[in-house]
């Protein structure tokens, strides 16, 4: 429909002056720092425009291409027939990122202005009232302007205020020759109607202004504020990338179709999706930085603003430049939000095809604890823990020489053997886990992270949470939480196991040292009485010799050392107690060093001499070995400490784990302490008392040899010492 010409021009050519600007990406200084060029707020008796701030505008400091804005979701692609992985950050930023534009040619691409001239041109609509009604027959204005340089816009014709009693709205937008935009044909209609474009160098960044309702005797230059209506998609790289092609990228199952109203500034959608992609062929080094473009400016596409359907999703085309693999990675984006005027950056992170995960409990207890870790992984990885109480060993060592061996393959948990919060490795590998005691009063939990280390970055391959739970308090002690060793124990002090070890000199170089093996009876001699000094083990561990004439002089052929237990079964009366589960198992730990004695007979084999042999002449109960007793297992709950041992003659050095009294909190429970231990046991979280467990209380008859244990309900019962029950550690509150 033709606009209205006033009938009183002096000619139809006469330039009307329209000083635009297009703000979103610009700071306002960069539009307004001409004085009056723009010749905003100048009295004018026709109908001009000039550039207005706006409200919510944003300015280059907060829409730029540096990363700013805010995450709103992230996504991890996968490959249908592979183990990659493309792990997908979506940050939205304010306003149409764009660079500013060289000169003033219009670009014929998708890319996002950030200056009006950037088109060249823009249409208004000028709505008009007579009297308070809308004149429905046709538009004041129906225009196209064009910019004449100088920040001068003009139109074809001119348009002179018409005075009071007429008001007029203005509505623009541009470019005015987007592709599948159906603009208002009478003044009735204030809506555009528009589909994207399949092709995303017809997608055109869309730009609307508006005015309020304006008097007719204006007569000034009227401020006009553009705005974005559409939402910007791009893609760039995120923390890593392998080398290799992407080929394509693509935007699935997202709505394409809606209905603009430039009155209220809202958007209606069709139920229709479209597809939209584009081919890149972008090659990328693997060394990116984070940030760097993947689709370029002219490639940002251009889409309705919207909450993504069910079916929406992001694609993404990547051959594998180490392998010339191709793969096609999809994510599930449904229910995440584009919002109008704003900018979607897609930061994408490629990893190589690789196969990881971590293979543990994710629960441990409260007390000291040495945790088994499988890692699976057919590349190069590092685990890292996110905090301090957890960390990781692979207890390595030289293996030509057992002396230094960990002893946290023994079972004890010594903190200079712990190990630390990352561990790298390639391949499958059995690492082990040291875990400090909890002994607060709440559950804490740990992070473990396993990543694929390439290029000098690392991806995410696989998390794992481990919760370490705190005692099942009652009043102040408390059970461990579960029984992850379910093996039943004897309470021990009982034995009548005697072994004999002997050394005898061996002539073969190949077994180690010569001159140590040669003369193996005199080296374990010194051994064993270094034992015998440091354990005052003078009472159950005897040594003996054979001897030859050689020449006159008397040589040792042969060194035996001899451990009778039964003489270590004695507990004395007056030292146990049936309500200190504690003093009990300090006692019991330390009476003649029976903690130790399996410590005894292990230096004795870790340091062989010679033709090594052991012997055992009695073991009535030798189906449990000796060093598995119940004080002795709980004890193994608690942290040791580790010290080096030399023989007297320097010959053999090596390590002993050992832990002091005082260093002994987790303990066996008194026979009637157990009572209300029940209590803090937490049904359906903590493993329930079933069976029968034995206490720290033992009788003083050494003859019949009994010690007390207890059933679920609390219930107390003698028992032979040798007999076999389950254990649990009890903690009292620090």
């Amino acid at each position: 429909m033709k606009a209205y010409k006033n009938r009183h021009l002096t000619t139809s050519g006469m330039t009307a002056l329209i000083s635009c600007f297009l703000l979103f990406s610009c700071n306002n200084d960069d539009l307004l720092d001409n004085g009056n060029n723009g010749h905003t707020g100048e009295s004018c008796d026709y109908i001009c425009f000039g550039m207005s701030p706006g409200e919510n505008v944003p300015t280059r400091g907060n829409a730029g291409n540096n990363g700013s804005g805010y995450t709103s979701d992230r996504f991890v692609l996968r490959a249908g027939d592979s183990a990659d992985t493309l792990c997908v950050r979506a940050v939205v930023s304010d306003g149409i990122d764009g660079s500013a534009f060289e000169g003033e040619t219009p670009v014929t691409r998708s890319a996002p202005v950030s200056e009006l001239s950037t088109y060249g041109s823009f249409h208004v609509l000028a709505y008009w009232k007579k009297g308070g009604t809308l004149v429905e027959e046709q538009f004041y204005m129906d225009e196209d302007v064009t910019e004449q340089g100088s920040n001068l816009w003009s139109s074809t014709n001119t348009y002179y205020w018409p005075g009071t009693g007429h008001t007029f709205q203005f509505y623009a937008w541009a470019p005015v020759d987007a592709a599948n935009l159906t603009t208002p044909s009478s003044p009735t209609v204030t809506t555009l109607e528009y589909t994207v474009p399949d092709d995303v160098s017809e997608q055109k960044d869309i730009l609307v202004a508006t005015t309020a309702e304006t008097a007719g005797n204006y007569n000034s230059t009227l401020p006009l504020s553009f705005r974005h209506i559409c939402t910007a998609v791009k893609f760039t790289t995120g923390s890593q990338m392998q080398p290799g092609t992407i080929k394509n990228v693509a935007l699935k199952g997202v709505r394409n179709s809606g209905t603009y109203d430039m009155a209220t500034d809202s958007w209606t959608l069709d139920a229709a999706t479209g597809d939209f992609s584009q081919s890149l062929e972008k090659i990328m080094s693997g060394s990116e930085t984070s940030g760097s473009e993947i689709t370029t400016e002219e490639g940002t596409f251009m889409m309705l603003p919207q909450t993504l359907p069910a079916n929406a999703m992001i694609e993404v085309v990547f051959n594998d430049g180490t392998t010339g693999t191709e793969r096609t990675f999809t994510a599930p984006v449904a229910a995440t939000e584009w919002p109008q005027g704003k900018t979607v950056t897609y930061r994408l992170s490629i990893s190589p095809e690789y196969n990881m995960s971590i293979d543990c409990e994710d629960k441990v207890d409260a007390h000291y604890v040495i945790q088994e870790i499988q890692i699976k992984a057919d590349c190069d990885w590092t685990l890292a823990s996110d905090v301090e109480w957890l960390t990781f060993t692979d207890y390595s060592y030289d293996t030509s020489n057992p002396a230094n061996r960990p002893l946290g393959l023994n079972g004890y948990w010594i903190r200079s053997e712990r190990g630390t919060q990352t561990f790298s490795g390639s391949g499958d590998k059995t690492l082990y886990a040291y875990y400090d005691e909890n002994a607060g009063e709440n559950n804490r939990e740990a992070k473990l992270t396993l990543s694929y280390a390439g290029n000098g970055r690392s991806a995410d391959g696989n998390t794992k949470t481990i919760t370490q739970y705190c005692p099942a308090w009652s009043g102040d002690a408390g059970y461990e939480r579960f029984e992850e060793d379910d093996n039943t124990y004897p309470f021990g002090f009982a034995w009548d196991r005697n072994v004999t070890f002997t050394a005898r000199p061996a002539l073969s170089i190949g077994q180690g040292n010569f001159f140590t093996q040669l003369f193996g009876a005199y080296v374990f001699d010194y051994i064993a009485d270094d034992i015998i000094t440091e354990y005052s083990a003078s009472d159950y561990i005897t040594v003996t010799h054979t001897t030859r004439d050689i020449f006159f002089v008397t040589w040792i052929t042969s060194t035996s050392v001899t451990i009778d237990y039964s003489k270590i079964n004695s507990i004395e009366s007056g030292q146990i107690s049936n309500s200190d589960g504690l003093s009990n198992t300090r006692y019991l730990y330390n009476v003649n060093s029976a903690g130790q004695v399996s410590t005894i007979e292990n230096r004795l084999r870790d340091n062989a001499v010679g033709n090594f042999t052991e012997t055992v002449t009695k073991d009535t109960y030798g189906d449990t070995p000796i060093d598995q007793f119940a004080v002795r297992m709980i004890a193994k709950k608690n942290e040791f400490q580790k010290r080096q041992r030399t023989s007297d003659d320097g010959s053999i050095t090596y390590w002993e784990a050992y832990i002091e009294s005082d260093n002994i909190h987790w303990y066996l429970p008194a026979s009637i302490e157990q009572n209300a231990l029940s209590n803090g046991l937490v049904e359906g979280v903590d493993t329930p008392l079933e069976g029968t467990y034995w206490s720290s209380t033992a009788t003083s008859d050494n003859v019949n040899s009994q010690a007390y244990m207890y059933d679920a309900n609390g219930n107390l019962t003698p028992a032979h010492r040798m007999d076999t029950h389950k254990i649990r550690a009890v903690r009292k509150k620090p």
